[in-house]
């Protein structure tokens, strides 16, 4: 007992005596029981527990100790007697884990103590919550700060600066020195901002996730908050593979942590959607981004800025799919309550007047795209600057644009500046620098300038392969154009292998029945027609025009390309009879389409003539000649200059 029980304050001893022993008490010290508790409370209480201490460093060191505090006590001085702290009696308690104290007494004592450690840890907690929330802000400012052509940039200055300081501690002279600079400049025009791009994923980026990892896996949320930052970088600057892990991690931690319908994980749904996108897995996207759909409109209501956001994205990425109808009110609903809350100049309502021009472009309505295209131009120069990426993109499209309405002089333009500014900004491998060097080649392609086109398709393929992998639908875009190009150069042979490689991988990954796949079929169509192999290319015409009849309809310009190619092979096989009806329909559709005096609709005039003439050759009697003359007569009143209408008088 003396060694482990804590002993009874000498007031409340008092106060627990019986009666007797209380008469006892009275009767020898001449006071009550009572008054001699309330005499020994506190401070002569304490003097006795020190006394009695059971920690040697806490009693009296000596009985000369004890009365010096008795003397205090006697005088009115402060005693050196004090009781033990809650936190040293708790410490006792558990240690004994036994003792006189009830359950009761230690319940109350580890719930104050309890308590005043929960304050306590919260106050830190909510410092360190503030300093946690200071360093993500840091971070994300800094990751949304990068600047990669900058960096570009200040390596090649670095570069040259530093050599040409070398060469001036060399003794060289004046012009010398002009000379080693002007070297130097033209020797260092390589890509820089892609240096960049590889330096920042070598020695930030894989670093920054790797730390995400290890210092925050105890705290899954700010760890998720930190994974979304890094991969919605990662992924704006066009690293779509090793931005796909972050995102899915951030995604899934949230989804378990806060629940399908918090504002944070539909973030990280709609950053999942979108990296989808880019990446062309679409059908993956459109789900991600039906998700954030329907939970906005549950939790949002229509009108709320997050859930246009998410109208957009399913309309573009219904657009993307080619499923037009479902797209068109989706894009207009989002774009005129767009301009109706924000106005026209906000960032969302800039992309949502690009997404309906991409939209009505795809339709193959061009008049009605034009204004649309134009439109998000012009505010993204006005408020983004050249530079950005939305307006980059804009001027892309506008090259697209004018290049598919056949001016092919005033594309060019359009397409210079923005493969120009891309390769500056972006780098040489980002996805829209990428799309802007496949454009180039490909209109150098169709103005016949197939020299010219060469570099620049051959040069978006070996990126393609390199970065994106050969079963890419971008990179199968690639393939498919170095064989038309060559098929055009007349290296039939060289054409073969990529047209073929394009049509196998197609058919893998996106099945028979795809357009692109569709597009490469029809190519090999038309390589082994020029080839003079017309049993081997009918079969592949036939596969087109069947697939593109049932995905894209009869008036489609891709389907009407298809039906001429068809009679031209039957006609070069002299199957004129079979040929005909398709020339004819040819004509009929692309006149009604793009109009009598259209160049499609002349192309198709021509055709017939030169068709006739041939059936001609092969059967004179037939009177195929006249039918030559009579299409003649049309392509000279198709092609005949128009007269002014005279003014009426005034």
């Amino acid at each position: 007992m003396i060694t482990d029980e804590e002993p009874v304050r000498p007031s409340l001893r008092l106060k627990s005596l019986s009666g007797e022993q209380s008469s006892e008490i009275a009767s020898t010290l001449g006071t009550g029981v009572e008054a001699l508790a309330r005499c020994l409370d506190n401070e002569l209480d304490w003097v006795v527990m020190r006394a009695l201490e059971k920690d040697r460093e806490r009693r009296y060191p000596t009985a000369q100790d004890l009365a010096k505090d008795i003397e205090r006590y006697l005088s009115g001085d402060v005693i050196e007697a004090r009781p033990p702290s809650a936190g040293y009696r708790l410490k006792k308690s558990m240690r004994r884990n036994r003792g006189v104290l009830t359950a009761t007494a230690l319940v109350f004592v580890a719930l104050v103590v309890g308590m005043t450690w929960a304050l306590m840890a919260e106050q830190r907690e909510r410092e360190r919550a503030a300093e946690l929330e200071a360093v993500v802000q840091f971070q994300e400012q800094q990751f949304s700060d990068i600047d990669v052509p900058g960096m570009g940039v200040g390596l090649r200055r670095q570069l040259i600066d530093r050599s040409m300081a070398v060469a001036e501690k060399s003794g060289l002279a004046e012009e010398e020195l002009d000379q080693r600079r002007k070297e130097l400049e033209q020797a260092l025009l390589i890509d820089w901002t892609g240096v960049s791009m590889e330096t920042l994923k070598q020695y930030i980026f894989e670093p920054a996730l790797e730390t995400i990892d290890e210092q925050f896996e105890s705290q899954p949320l700010l760890r998720a908050r930190l994974l979304q930052t890094v991969a919605t970088t990662i992924k704006d600057l066009g690293l779509l593979e090793m931005a796909t892990q972050p995102q899915e991690q951030a995604l899934s931690i949230r989804r378990e942590a806060l629940g399908d319908d918090h504002p944070d994980t539909l973030t990280s749904i709609t950053e999942m959607g979108d990296l989808f996108t880019q990446q062309m897995k679409y059908e993956e996207a459109e789900l991600f981004f039906r998700e954030a759909l329907e939970t906005r409109l549950r939790k949002l209501g229509d009108d709320h800025p997050d859930t246009l956001g998410s109208v957009s994205n399913v309309g573009l990425v219904l657009t993307k799919q080619r499923k037009y109808e479902e797209a068109e009110p989706l894009i207009r609903k989002s774009l005129e309550i767009y301009r109706r809350t924000l106005g026209n100049d906000h960032p969302d309502t800039l992309a949502s007047i690009n997404n309906m021009g991409a939209l009505l472009f795809a339709q193959e309505k061009r008049e009605d795209a034009e204004p649309f295209l134009r439109e998000a131009l012009e505010i993204g120069r006005r408020t983004l600057g050249d530079d950005h990426p939305d307006t980059l993109g804009s001027i892309g499209n506008m090259g697209i644009l004018i290049q598919k309405q056949g001016k092919l002089d005033e594309a060019e333009p359009f397409y210079r500046e923005a493969l120009e500014r891309k390769r500056r900004v972006l780098g040489d491998d980002h996805p829209s620098t990428l799309r802007s060097i496949n454009s180039m080649g490909g209109l150098f392609l169709e103005q016949g300038k197939y020299e010219g086109a060469e570099p620049f398709l051959r040069k978006a393929l070996e990126i393609r392969r390199r970065t994106l992998g050969d079963y890419h639908p971008a990179t199968l875009w690639s393939i498919n154009n170095m064989g038309v190009l060559l098929t055009k150069q007349g290296k039939y042979e060289e054409a073969e292998p990529f047209i073929r490689e394009a049509i196998e991988s197609g058919r893998t990954i996106s099945g028979d029945d795809h357009l692109d796949t569709l597009g490469s079929v029809n190519n090999m169509g038309a390589l082994l027609t020029k080839q003079g192999k017309y049993e081997e290319a009918e079969p592949f015409i036939r596969e087109a025009l069947a697939g593109r009849r049932r995905k894209l309809g009869d008036d489609h310009p891709r389907t009407l390309s298809t039906i001429r190619d068809l009679g031209a092979l039957l006609a070069g096989q002299g199957k004129f009879d079979e040929a005909k009806p398709l020339l004819l329909e040819a004509f009929e559709r692309r006149s009604q389409v793009h109009g009598p005096t259209a160049p499609k609709t002349i192309d198709a005039i021509k055709e017939l003539i030169e068709f006739y003439k041939t059936w001609h050759e092969a059967d004179p009697d037939a009177g195929h000649d006249q039918s030559a003359a009579e299409w003649q007569v049309k392509l000279e009143a198709a092609t005949a200059p128009t007269k002014e209408a005279t003014p009426p008088p005034d």
